[in-house]
């Protein structure tokens, strides 16, 4: 070994020893099999056929300075002639000199690549520097660029000539590659970049052999190169003061195609003869198909060459079965084969015969349907006035259903179908007769499913319109129908006290005044008997939005998993819960699933065992209600429009909500990340508290659900509260927009000893809590607060104050400072002291509503109010010691619909009427000037004392000036101005006639019904887990406090014993959702898209057509942000795009299609934003949304129209997403069109960032066919404050119309059905399945597949398919070869060779060695192997 490469590998050696005890990560770049990619140079200088600078330029260097001087140039010399030649040199060639030898001038070379190269590209060199200790800034060691010289990666020297560094300009972050680096040492530098996925990374070692050191993967070093992702250039250069020469050798770049992945989705379909194949095609691949006589193989080459996804393999042999696989190529290498399909080709035969024809009757026209024949590709529809015939035929019929129209009412005629194909017709279906009567009884129900569980069937369907009830019937042989349930008002039904693993058919009919409509489809099931580990469910029941399941601990259970589904869902869409919802009490476990839409739901509990196996148990049918909206804080008059906080008006969560859980565990430790600042930056909060101290910063608007959980005590809040007590959920300032909802889960979530004040809020909600012992008010919303909605709330007694009327605390709910449109609802007032005050010293009107509350035994200000306008209606009065509502100092009260019972006094103004004692007005209720009450349609029954301004019906005689209010005899009565009130002269506002209250006539109940409604109705869910009984004769009328009640609130005691369902095992996620809300908004040669995060999604792929609903190229794949630009476009030309989502388990559908038009910008002009919406059925209606992107400056006032396939679809409305945003005018003078005048009111309302503002609702007509309807923002004319006009660019949605079918629940089925196939695999170990199966399970996939794609499907049809696939999904499921139970030995049966394993281990006990091997011997886990043991296996042996 010569002395110089020996030399050279000692240096080397010591570096690396250097680095590794220093710490710094080691890379040796992964190996992979040459045959597995091709790698293409694209440049390789090693510079031994150069001289001079004319052979640099003639390959394709530019040189900097030029021409070059003595000393600042670029040479090629021999490796002989560098700086210490004899110091670590091992090269004899020659090499690049980047030469610097004097304090001024620059030198620097750019090598120009012949073409761009993408995809992975490679870039080595050899570098070597004569210094250290050299400027950070002035040597660049190797720039990686596009064309615009934007750096892809970026290697220079850093920390003052320390270290090789990889430099991020946006962070500003230097990135050590080599720390340490040596002068006069040769390294060997390689630079990876993913022009794809926009990532570099470099690597880096000492010498030509080692392991490469590397400090990461890495954004692009400049963000601008981002939008052209490109390697076209390289350039290294040295700049500023200091003087050193750099050498470069062996500069090569490469690109690397990796071998093409074996292609997916490859489907087989026979005909006659032939056999169509199909399968997922990527642009530029080439494929081969292969086929094969047998299972398995070997496989012949059929056809090469082939650039599509499709195939016809023709001149087969009919009724024989072949195999087919499918292989890649690209570049030269070809791919492992795909998944195998297989198909037997049959010769055509004629259709089977239709079955299930039902004929309704209807006026003047009898509506057909049938189930769809195999092999039909239409019907004939036939029918007579005599049965047999002669019939009058309509052919041609698509689907299997069909409308006979221009009957003759009361007359009978007779109907038969056959199916035709190419081959021809079927024989006829039995022949069904039906009569037109002009008021026919209802349609039959649609959307009939059955779910079976243990002994039971749960049966679903769509309401009928015009049906009163419903009658269902069952069958044992699908053919003869018994009612099993009559009269049923819902539309839902479980029949019970079935026989497991016997088939049962359901059909449902729909009843009116006018009878009884023909049957449904039929729907089929067999119910099944519960394992014998899974939960015993005791307890299960629906509420508002939250349903709820308990059940008995199973023995042996790690954990359980828990989830919910509508009633009507297949169950591939069951969604599992948070773990902190499943709960665990000393005799047993519940879980609630909270942020549900109203309707029919079921729950599935499912208890993981020690195996790994999994047992569960399904709830009956819970009825999800939804919460009552109504009053002020709804009002489309407010700021925020709801009260809802972090959910939506539907009850479910908006999308992007947080959710943190607060228990008596967590309150101090629970974390989250804050936007603190306007840039972005986030701080983590720590504690309840802490968060919301964060927040109150203004900067983050997210949704966010705090969820109680049990008994959080003050000592649990520690540091949590203010001073005083409270829980602060404050704003920046008055009205400032929170978003956020406070709630109890279950019915024992308590704030025990503490309260909440609420200040300078916007849209909070406040729900299912108990509030116990709070200190001075339980719920104070104190200053500057707007749509706040309080409801489902127990509130006990406080802390005793120092007044004498605060023994019970001192107000439940008071709002004061200007707070309005506030709405307290449903919640329960136990004995309250005083319930609310409504208003302090406030100077101007503010609006809040009181309804359906339950003020129980309570005694005074229910509520009392200052100035405010108040409607207060529904609330339930039970035993009122002092006074129900109080109306002072100006305000404006409608009491309307309440019920009183054994109110002192129900109704006072102050100063006047029940409020004069003895003659004189001394202020007993108050010494403030009057407000006024209007009264209607109350009931009241023992009032203490009412006198009414103008009706003899009080305790006393009317009296127009002296009275406790005013009776109205109609609802929309105006209070004649002339009654005043007799201390401050004020008159009744009639708000109630004259403003949005946010309730309409249709929320007000009877009042016949509000005891019954509000108690049942008010408070936490089921009424909480806390009871008393009031003793009316004497707490009706006593206002001291109930010391019993007060012992049993101090001594409660919380019977949680442990949040989370100790499951770390959920369900296999599927394939993500499409994304949803895509938004193209176009600028100079490129659009920016934008969408919605779906939940459980890796990566996105933007995919692009040229053409609306053309073929889509895949331009961007692995895109981990929710954004995407697409640049190079040719302005002028409109881009179309879909963009899907992808996880571990494979690609979503694709989105809504967007559309835009890259023009050159006239200044900041601001784009409009369409965000794509999923498709629609006919006759159903949507919404979509207007907005803006790219706002420079403040827009006022907008002009826009609107241009949409009037044909195709009907617009409704428009309503404003803005605060302060106005629809001033809505025209629609031009077919097709709606255009919008929209003004900004005021600065604060001045659109100025980037937001959604419109919402436009829309109805899709009925078609005859699918369709595709567009929407344009054609002209959008855009108005600051000085009055400038600008143009926005026009912009497109597009919306997928169906043809009323509901296809979410086939493509659901399909998708799942194709996740479990692709990762099954077949053999004969535990957790495969037996051969054959997944070739079973492919064959439903096709056929559910075809059903898909078929336009002519109908919703039976769909529904049909699903069904099927669900039910061939699950007997595949069943399949997988499971441990059972007592195997010991695994030869997949229990008998005697187990029980002598078991028999052999007899006597051994928890406390011996060895017991970790054989404790799963021990079956009922009481630490020792004894003969109950025995006996559970004995007994497993059949």
């Amino acid at each position: 070994m010569n002395g110089k490469r020996l030399l050279s590998m000692v240096v080397t050696f010591a570096l690396v020893l250097n680095l590794l005890l220093s710490g710094i990560p080691l890379f040796v770049p992964a190996v992979q099999a040459a045959d597995e990619y091709v790698i293409t140079d694209i440049i390789n200088d090693d510079y031994e056929s150069m001289t001079g600078r004319t052979d640099l330029e003639a390959n394709g260097y530019v040189i900097t300075p030029n021409p070059g001087t003595p000393t600042n140039d670029i040479a090629v010399i021999n490796a002989s002639g560098i700086a210490n030649p004899t110091v670590n040199n091992d090269k004899t060639g020659k090499v690049l000199q980047v030469k610097d030898a004097v304090t001024t001038g620059d030198t620097k070379f750019v090598r120009k690549l012949p073409s761009s190269a993408t995809g992975l590209v490679t870039v080595d060199f050899d570098w070597r520097v004569e210094k250290t200790a050299l400027d950070s800034h002035g040597y660049k060691v190797m720039r990686v660029e596009n064309q615009a010289g934007n750096a892809l990666i970026e290697l220079r020297l850093s920390d003052n000539g320390t270290n090789l560094s990889q430099y991020l300009y946006s962070a500003k972050s230097n990135k050590k590659v080599i720390a340490g680096y040596q002068k006069d040492v040769w390294y060997q530098v390689k630079l990876e970049i993913d022009t794809n996925a926009k990532k570099a990374q470099a690597y880096a070692r000492a010498g030509s052999s080692g392991a490469y050191v590397t400090a990461g993967q890495f954004e692009l070093s400049e963000t601008e190169a981002n939008s052209a992702a490109e390697v076209s250039q390289l350039s290294g250069f040295t700049t500023t003061e200091q003087t050193s020469n750099m050498y470069y050798d062996n500069i090569k770049v490469s690109t690397k195609i990796v071998r093409p992945a074996a292609p997916t989705g490859l489907t087989a379909v026979a005909g006659d003869a032939k056999v169509n194949l199909s399968w997922t095609a990527i642009n530029g691949m080439s494929y081969t198909v292969k086929r094969s006589n047998t299972n398995g193989g070997p496989y012949t080459s059929v056809q090469s060459g082939i650039t599509t996804g499709s195939y016809v393999d023709n001149g087969l042999n009919n009724g024989t079965t072949y195999y087919f696989v499918v292989s890649a190529s690209s570049n030269g290498l070809e791919s492992t084969d795909s998944s195998q399909a297989t198909a037997t080709p049959l010769k055509p035969q004629p259709p089977a015969k239709p079955t299930g024809l039902t004929a309704a009757a209807q006026n003047s026209q009898v509506i057909l349907n049938w189930n769809a024949a195999a092999g039909a590709q239409s019907y004939t529809v036939k029918y007579a006035t005599t049965s047999g015939g002669p019939y009058i035929s309509v052919t041609g019929i698509a689907s299997n259903s069909h409308t006979v129209t221009g009957l003759t009412n009361n007359t009978t005629y007779y109907f038969t179908v056959s199916a035709v194909n190419e081959v021809g017709p079927s024989g006829d279906v039995t022949e069904v007769q039906a009569k037109p009567v002009q008021s026919p009884p209802p349609l039959p129900p649609t959307g009939v499913k059955a779910t079976a569980s243990d002994a039971k069937v749960n049966v679903s369907w769509s309401a009928v319109n015009g049906a009163t009830s419903y009658n269902v019937k069952r069958s044992t042989d699908g053919q003869n129908f018994t009612a099993v349930a009559t009269g049923v008002t819902a539309t839902n039904y479980t029949n019970t006290g079935l026989t497991n693993g016997t088939t049962y058919y359901y059909v449902v009919t729909a009843v009116n005044i006018d009878g009884e409509s023909v049957n449904s489809a039929a729907v089929s099931v067999a119910p099944v008997p519960l394992d014998a580990f899974s939960p015993t469910l005791s307890k299960n029941g629906g509420w508002f939005e939250t349903a709820y399941v308990e059940w008995a601990p199973v023995s042996n259970a790690q954990g359980y998993n828990v989830y919910v589904k509508p009633v009507s869902a297949s169950d591939s869409q069951y969604v599992q819960i948070d773990t902190q919802l499943i709960r665990r009490y000393a005799a047993y476990w519940r879980a609630d699933a909270t942020g549900l839409a109203a309707g029919d739901y079921v729950m599935k509990v499912e208890a993981v065992l020690p195996d790994g196996s999994r047992a569960s148990a399904v709830s009956d049918i819970l009825s999800v209600a939804k919460h009552d909206r109504s009053g002020f804080a709804f009002s489309a008059s407010s700021p925020f429009k709801t009260g809802s906080g972090a959910y939506n008006n539907d009850g479910t969560l908006k999308s992007g909500a947080q959710v943190l859980y607060v228990t008596s565990a967590t309150a101090k430790t629970v974390t989250l990340d804050v936007i603190t600042s306007s840039k972005g930056a986030v701080t983590k909060g720590v504690g309840i508290g802490e968060i919301l101290k964060l927040r109150q910063k203004g900067y983050d608007k997210t949704p966010l659900a705090f969820r109680f959980i049990g008994k959080v005590t003050a000592s649990d809040m520690s540091g949590q509260l203010n001073s005083s007590g409270y829980l602060e959920v404050k704003g920046k300032s008055n009205y400032d927009e929170m978003n956020v909802t406070l709630e109890g889960i279950g019915d024992d979530a308590y704030a025990y000893g503490w309260g909440f004040l609420v200040r300078y809020a916007g849209n909070v909600e406040i729900r299912n809590l108990g509030v116990m012992l709070f200190p001075d008010d339980g719920i104070s919303l104190d200053t500057g607060n707007v749509n706040v909605w309080l409801h489902n709330n127990d509130i006990f007694y406080g802390t005793a104050g120092g007044d004498a009327d605060q023994a019970k605390g001192d107000g439940s709910t008071d709002l004061k400072g200007a707070s309005t449109y506030i709405t307290i609802s449903y919640n329960h007032y136990w004995d309250s002291g005083k319930s609310s005050l409504v208003g302090l010293s406030e100077s101007s009107e503010f609006f809040v509503t009181f309804h359906h509350n339950w003020f129980d035994h309570s005694d005074s200000r229910h509520p009392r109010v200052r100035t405010g306008t108040i409607h207060v209606y529904n609330n339930f009065y039970d035993g009122i010691a002092k006074y129900g509502v109080g109306a002072t100092t100006g305000s404006s009260i409608f009491v309307e619909s309440n019920y009183f019972r054994n109110a002192k006094n129900p109704m006072m103004i102050s100063l006047q009427g029940t409020d004069i004692k003895d003659g004189v007005a001394n202020g007993t209720f108050s010494g403030e000037t009057g407000g006024m009450i209007k009264a209607y349609n109350n009931i009241i029954v023992d009032p203490g004392n009412l006198i009414y301004a103008n009706s003899n019906t009080g305790t006393a005689p009317a009296n127009a000036t002296s009275f406790d209010a005013y009776l109205a005899s109609s609802r929309n009565e105006a209070v004649p101005s002339s009654y005043l009130t007799l201390k401050g002269g004020t008159a009744y506002n009639n708000f109630d006639t004259l403003v949005d209250t946010g309730v309409n006539a249709a929320n007000i109940d009877a009042v016949s019904n509000v005891e019954q409604m509000v108690t049942a109705k008010a408070g936490r869910l089921n009424k909480g887990d806390f009871t008393w009984e009031f003793n009316n004769s004497i707490d009706d009328a006593s206002y001291s406090i109930n010391a019993a009640l007060m012992n049993k609130i101090k001594a409660y005691t919380a019977q949680l014993l442990s949040v989370g369902g100790n499951s770390t095992e959920p369900t296999p996620t599927l394939t993500p959702s499409a994304p949803g809300s895509v938004i193209a908004s176009a600028g100079d040669a490129k659009v920016t898209l934008s969408w919605a995060a779906s939940s459980g999604a890796t990566s996105y792929t933007v995919k692009r057509s040229t053409s609306q609903n053309g073929t889509f190229s895949t331009i961007a794949s692995n895109v981990t942000l929710t954004s995407y630009v697409d640049s190079g476009l040719t302005n002028g030309s409109a881009y179309f795009y879909v963009v899907t989502a992808v996880n571990a388990n494979g690609e979503s559908l694709p989105s809504g299609q967007v559309s835009a038009t890259p023009a050159v910008p006239v200044g900041n002009t601001p784009s409009v934003s369409l965000p794509s919406v999923q498709p629609v059925a006919f006759g159903t209606t949507f919404n979509t949304k207007y907005g803006l992107s790219n706002v420079s400056s403040a827009i006022f006032a907008q002009d826009i129209t609107f241009q949409y396939d009037s044909d195709k679809l009907e617009f409704v409305s428009a309503e404003s997403l803005k605060a302060g945003l106005s629809i001033v005018q809505v025209k629609q003078d031009t077919p097709g069109q709606v255009r919008l005048i929209v003004a900004s009111l005021g600065q604060t309302a001045a659109v100025s960032t980037d937001e959604l503002l419109i919402q436009l609702n829309w109805k899709a007509k009925t078609l005859t066919q699918s369709a595709t309807a567009t929407i344009t923002a054609l002209n959008v004319k855009l108005a600051g404050s000085s009055g400038d006009i600008t143009q926005a660019s026009a912009a497109s949605v597009y919306v997928q119309l169906a043809n009323g079918v509901n296809l979410t629940a086939l493509q659901a089925a399909i998708t799942n059905a194709e996740t479990y196939h692709s990762s099954a695999v077949e053999g004969t170990n535990i957790g495969q399945y037996p051969q054959g199966s997944k070739a079973a399970l492919q064959a439903a996939i096709d056929s559910a597949k075809a059903v898909l794609s078929n336009e002519t499907s109908t919703q039976q049809q769909v529904e049909g398919a699903a069904a099927t696939l669900n039910a061939a999904l699950e007997s595949f499921k069943e399949k997988v070869i499971k441990t059972i139970p007592g195997d010991l030995n695994g030869d997949q049966i229990v008998n005697v060779g187990d029980l002598a394993i078991l028999a052999a281990a007899y006597g051994l006990t928890s406390g011996q060695e060895g017991w970790n091997d054989i404790k799963h011997l021990d079956f009922n886990n009481d630490g020792v192997i004894n003969i109950v043991d025995l006996v559970h296996l004995a007994n497993l042996i059949p």
